[in-house]
Formats: C-alpha cells, structure tokens, sequence
C-alpha cells in the first residue's frame, strides 16, 4: 500500500531505507517502492510481529528494547524515530 500512496503522490517517500524483520522469518522494506539511493540511511528492525506493528502505529518508541535496531551509519535509533514522526500513509 505504502509504494501506491508514494506513486499517487498522497505521501513522500521515506527518508531511510526501513527493512522491518521477524527473527528467522520473513522481512518487509518500507522503500516507497523506490529504488536504492545514494546517500539515504539503511536501517533494518527486528522484532516479533506484534512488536513491529505497535512500532509503526506509534504504540511503541523507536528505542524499545522490544525490537533491535541496526544501521549502515551511527544514530540509528534517531533515524528511525525521525521516519515514525512521519506520516506513512496518508
């Protein structure tokens, strides 16, 4: 849904590279459907499921313990609460 609302212009597209990550599962990237750019942070956030959802609906802080958070650069944790003070949908 995220890459339609980007496409159709109804939200820019994120700031970071987001990969979302259960732990040995499946993984999710919130990229606006856009390819890779120069320059823009790379982050990847593994949790539970249920962690990862109460993140992106603002239910849980971007510094919980509950999901660990990893980058291609320092200042992680503030990239990722940069991009969740964003509207993602619109």
């Amino acid at each position: 849904m995220h890459p339609r609302q980007v496409r159709l212009g109804r939200t820019g597209p994120p700031a970071v590279h987001l990969t979302l990550r259960r732990p040995g599962g499946a993984s999710l990237v919130l990229d606006g459907g856009l390819p890779p750019v120069a320059g823009v942070p790379r982050l990847t956030v593994e949790g539970q499921p249920e962690h990862l959802a109460l993140l992106l609906w603002g239910r849980l802080a971007a510094d919980s313990p509950a999901v660990t958070v990893t980058a291609d650069e320092p200042d992680a944790v503030a990239h990722l609460a940069a991009l969740l003070a964003t509207p993602l949908t619109p």
